[in-house]
């Protein structure tokens, strides 16, 4: 299932982890994790404007711990976590928490997200860990309280609040004047030097006084709470790196060597280990899709290279002339190379790539050109050019050519221009033509690293000896505890090593014996029924989704996966059942959506099956699955879903002292288990039967299976106006999605196919004339087509430097029913009057018309207005919501009433000139204003960004890069615009709810072919969705002839289907390397998943291999 892993981050699902127990008591030590990612002494270092925050440089990486001086450790740029805190004055006391609702993958990603603003920011424990005399200090709320703050006259945090002088009044919006901040990475008004921690000069100038004499710095120690070492698999894809060459510091593979572009070999026998160079024989015949050239050592301080072609051999690729790739990886280079910041010019690169000849002779066989530092920056090809950086070099007013490093005028020192500061470095080139895929787990061990690195082979040997046939393939020292990754081949095989660490921890010969560590679960170690047992967050066992948890009579379980956990013999079965007939997905559906409401977890707290040890036995796969029962089941889920809801299954009927359970087959075959049946069917199994009608087809009743979609559009044709000649059949019903929010029950029109199809005739004509136009340009967006749509966009961000993408609440809130009947009346009469006359009044026509035709309204101006404050409209299933709404919106606008509206309807845009923005002294000035003036006017405004709702000061957002709206993200690449949806609207589109008029397959597929017209510009959404729809499980099959029944309709140039000009429109898209890498890094900062991760795994989704 190839798409399942990748779905994990789409779509939030249970663990595969499969639940293990052990009745001894394992887990000790403290839950939280703390892994220390940075010291800040007192100093300005750590101020608010130091590069450390935001770029991947260490500072003094091997300070021990507990020493007071600035570092910054590796594990800020790599340690994952969802909790923080920093000890001040002491490293592991005094501290204050803060807990994200989000999880960052790294400090780094932190505090490079720009501004964060947390009201949760505990106020109270800062200013007691951080210490100023009480009175000395404004006693107000906290202004910009968050991360990355910058308040008004340059006071910033990294992590803090801002305040008024001790004499002011409180000021506690973010568009108030500020005067002072506490926190760590600090800058202040009249601070004479930046602060790494502490307080600015006026934050407690004393009692009523406002002087700038309170500069303060405060020692801090910064963690994270580790969610390294978690207990969750993956799929751990790596490269097979071959060595090709060595380059000593020498000038043998300087750019006009003849080893780059002949087959001759250099020391071809000599050891990976050895510093000269060396040119090996996979040189000349090893194909490369990806290389590496690693600096200074073998396989450490690397810069990576992927290829959209596959090249022969490096041979092919040196000799195949200048290479532009503009997706060099320029920060790699830089600091794989380590040129002292500042010493050198900070432009974007100039001919960037493989092979480049830039101006006045400077060169690189994989690099790029830069100017000195003194210059400004030229990055056109065609520019003047003073150095290089990479390998194979040659520069300008540089005596000899280079192999690795960087050309004499390079980095001469900020502001000059002198031919002083070639330099060599040694690098090891490496290529990869593929990867290999395994499952792995990082598991989190109490070892001492010291042990560790002493012989890091040797305890990588043991380890994968007592995890045999599973692999400890690599060791990361943090800074109290190891994180070892552990590989199979198969996810079982996986399983069982990783349970082994987890249950027994790992006793090896010359460390002795290792205790794991919990790493996930965030809560603390809880005591209940007394005995210790792990609670995370304070939730009930069943509801913990995290780690492993601890029973309260001793017996561990997975968190996450409750509905592995079976009370009783005939629970196993059940679940059994249910696990034969779907996916991880499917189980999903069953978990979330059916089982808390009336299935297994409901039935084990109402009766309080939880308190009984007997309750809790482990889940024996292999025992169950034998029962004679499941025999035959097959593994389609489509109608078995069905009859779960019909039958009723979940459902517990207490007879005597035995528990009877209903259980659905694939063919709907419902057998009634009992307690001491040993998993016998009932001699009375009873068969759900589709009912068959005259037509060659299946009509979907009430109550009924749906099995097959043919004959649904000639059945609804043929009942269409015949079943209710007037009026729709409305019924009373909640929506399962609104029940959740305790939605009241309203009508909705049941009437399915038969009413769609009425309302083709006039609902359908008001679409194609108002929406289908291609003279009426103001359309709505969200009716556009895509490349219409990226057209628009593109406009507005290459025209306007800000934009505000604004949610103005529901449609129906803005606008009353009779405001909507009176102008819907009109319309429709005025329309359809003249063919109503030549039809007669029983007439299909006529039954559409009327049935749209409501009381006429008549009120005074003073009613119009109460009516549109208080009242509701629109019926949830009308076919003609969108048209009708579009002309409801579009009659108030030019009318007298819309002045009146308290709201407008549904998602609006607009766009601003800087010059407009200046005016108002900025664009958090000017936010605060416009949403302010709509607040005023009783309008709900949520304004929409990267990250969803936006404080009002933040509703301007930069029309550079990204432009929102409408649930999609348009992005500008060179003159094109391009667009992807948002990733959580992607998540909702691709699941399958169980109530489908087809298989399960069938319905995933026609969502994932109509998802994969949306994601044509986006390389990874569109692999998930191909991968989707085109995704079988063995003894389940996609119905790809009814697939193109559905879309028959939808024909492109040339005569091919949908699906085919989807297909074929990605694959142009793709041949343009440039903007597929814009795209997937457009991606990247919505999500945070790397360039290079999304290639790793559009690589497996798109080959089809269902073990992937």
């Amino acid at each position: 299932m190839a798409w399942l892993p990748l779905l994990a981050f789409f779509l939030a699902g249970a663990s595969s982890f499969k639940l293990q127990s052990n009745s001894s008591a394992l887990f000790e030590g403290s839950a939280t994790p703390w892994e220390l990612v940075l010291k800040v002494a007192k100093t300005d270092k750590l101020g608010f404007s130091s590069a450390l925050w935001t770029s991947s440089d260490l500072l003094n990486q091997d300070s021990p711990w507990e020493k007071e001086e600035d570092a910054k450790y590796d594990a800020y740029n790599k340690v994952p976590f969802k909790k923080i805190r920093m000890c001040v004055g002491t490293p592991q006391s005094n501290c204050v928490e803060h807990v994200f609702a989000k999880k960052y993958q790294s400090a780094k990603a932190l505090f490079s997200a720009g501004y964060i603003r947390d009201e949760t920011v505990k106020q109270d424990g800062i200013l007691k860990a951080f210490g100023p005399k009480k009175g000395a200090y404004q006693d107000c709320a906290m202004q910009r309280p968050g991360f990355n703050i910058q308040c008004k006259d340059g006071n910033k945090a990294r992590w803090g609040y801002c305040n008024n002088c001790a004499s002011q009044g409180c000021q506690i919006s973010d568009s108030n004047d500020a005067d002072s901040a506490i926190g760590i990475g600090l800058a202040g008004q009249s601070t004479d030097t930046e602060l790494g921690g502490g307080w600015t000069a006026y934050f407690a100038s004393g009692k009523g006084t406002c002087s700038a004499n309170s500069k303060t710095f405060k020692a801090v120690w910064l963690w994270v709470a580790s969610l390294e070492g978690s207990s969750r698999p993956y799929t751990r894809n790596v490269r097979d790196w071959t060595a090709v060459m060595k380059i000593a510091q020498t000038k043998t593979f300087g750019f006009s060597s003849s080893y780059w572009g002949n087959n001759k070999l250099l020391n071809s026998d000599s050891a990976l280990a050895v510093e000269e160079d060396a040119k090996y024989q996979a040189f000349l015949d090893k194909p490369l899709d990806a290389i590496r050239m690693c600096v200074g050592k073998p396989e450490e301080n690397c810069v990576i290279h992927t290829f959209q072609d596959q090249y022969d051999s490096a041979k092919a690729l040196f000799t195949a002339g200048y290479i532009r790739d503009t997706t060099v990886d320029q920060k790699g280079i830089l600091s794989a190379f380590g040129p002292s910041p500042g010493s050198y010019q900070n432009c974007g690169m100039q001919r960037p790539g493989f092979n480049i000849e830039c101006k006045d002779g400077n060169k690189a066989r994989w690099g790029y050109c830069n100017n000195c530092a003194s210059q400004g920056c030229q990055e056109s090809d065609s520019n003047d050019a003073d150095s290089a950086i990479g390998i194979g070099l040659a520069g300008q007013s540089t005596d000899t050519e280079v192999g690795g490093g960087w050309t004499a005028y390079f980095a001469s020192g900020k502001g000059t221009c002198s031919a002083n500061s070639k330099t060599f470095k040694s690098v090891w080139l490496w290529v990869s033509s593929g990867s290999t895929a395994s499952q792995a787990q990082d598991l989190a061990l109490s070892a001492d690293f010291s042990k560790v690195a002493a012989d890091e082979a040797k305890f990588l040997s043991e380890c994968s000896a007592a995890l045999a046939p599973a692999e400890c393939v690599k060791v990361v020292p943090r800074s109290l505890r190891t994180v070892v990754t552990v590989t199979a081949p198969t996810l079982p095989k996986l399983e069982r090593a990783s349970s082994q660490v987890f249950n027994a921890g790992l006793d090896l010969k010359t460390i002795g014996k290792l205790r794991p560590l919990l790493t996930e679960c965030e809560g603390t170690l809880a005591t209940g029924d007394n005995a210790r047992h792990w609670a995370c967050d304070g939730q009930p066992l069943e509801k913990c989704d995290a780690t492993y948890t601890k029973t309260p009579n001793g017996q561990y379980y997975q968190c996450g996966a409750p509905y592995r956990m079976a009370t009783t013999h005939i629970e196993q079965c059940v679940l059994a059942q249910l696990f034969g007939h779907t996916t991880e997905v499917g189980l999903d559906i069953i978990r979330y959506q059916f089982m808390p409401r009336k299935g297994i977890r409901g039935f084990m707290r109402k009766h309080a099956l939880l308190e009984e040890p007997r309750s809790l036995k482990s889940f024996d796969e292999e025992a169950i699955m034998s029962c004679p029962a499941l025999a035959s089941i097959a593994t389609t889920t489509g109608n078995c879903l069905h009859c779960i809801q019909d039958a009723g299954v979940g459902k517990f009927e207490p007879s005597g002292s035995l528990d009877m359970y209903v259980v659905a087959t694939s063919n709907c075959e419902l057998h009634e288990f009992r307690g001491d049946c040993a998993c016998e069917v009932d001699p009375e199994a009873r068969t759900i039967r589709e009912e068959v009608h005259w037509f060659n087809g299946t009509h979907h009743g009430e109550g009924e299976v749906a099995r097959d979609s043919r004959g649904k559009d000639a059945l609804a044709v043929r009942l269409a106006g015949v079943d209710a000649p007037r009026e729709l059949r409305r019924e009373l019903r909640v929506k399962p999605n609104e029940a959740l929010s305790k939605e009241k029950p309203r009508a909705i029109i049941t009437s399915k196919d038969a009413g769609v199809v009425r309302h083709i005739l006039d609902s359908g004509l008001l679409e194609h004339v108002l929406f289908n136009n291609p003279l009426f340009e103001q359309r709505s967006l969200k009716h556009a087509s895509r490349r219409d749509f990226g057209r628009r966009m593109g406009e507005l961000m290459r025209n306007y430097e800000y934009a505000a993408s604004m949610d103005f609440g529901a449609f129906d809130g803005s606008c009353t029913k009779e405001v909507r009947d009176l102008i819907e009346n009109d319309i429709i009469v005025s329309m359809f009057s003249k063919l109503l006359d030549v039809e007669s009044k029983d007439g299909l026509l006529h039954a559409a018309i009327y049935d749209r035709i409501k009381d006429k309204c008549h009120m005074n101006v003073k009613n119009i207005i109460k009516a549109v404050v208080f009242d509701m409209i629109r019926e949830s299933g009308d076919r003609s919501t969108s048209v009708l709404n579009f002309l409801t919106n579009l009659t108030l606008c030019v009318a007298t009433v819309s002045m009146m509206l308290e709201r407008r309807g549904d998602d609006g845009l607009q766009v601003f000139k800087q010059a407009l923005i200046d005016l108002f002294g900025g664009e958090y000035d000017f936010g605060t204003k416009w949403c302010g003036g709509y607040a005023e006017c009783g309008f709900k405004i949520e304004p929409q960004g990267p990250d969803g709702e936006l404080d009002h000061s933040q509703c301007l957002v930069s029309t550079n890069e990204r432009l929102e709206f409408c649930s999609k993200i348009a992005v500008s690449v060179g003159e094109e615009t391009y667009s992807f949806p948002k990733p959580a609207k992607m998540s909702n589109s691709l699941t399958v709810s169980f109530d489908i008029g087809a298989d399960r397959h069938t319905a995933g597929a026609t969502k994932a072919i109509a998802m994969m017209a949306n994601c044509v510009h986006q390389p990874l959404m569109y692999a998930v969705c191909k991968a989707v729809e085109g995704h079988k499980r063995e003894g389940g099959r996609f119905n790809r002839e009814l697939a193109k029944n559905i879309f028959q309709e939808l024909l492109y140039e040339g005569g091919e289907g949908f699906e085919e000009a989807i297909k074929r429109e990605h694959e142009i898209f793709m041949a343009d390397g440039k903007d597929a890498r814009a795209m997937m890094c457009a991606f990247e900062r919505e999500t945070g998943i790397s360039v290079g991760e999304q290639e790793e795994a559009i690589l497996p989704l798109a080959s089809g291999n269902l073990d992937t």
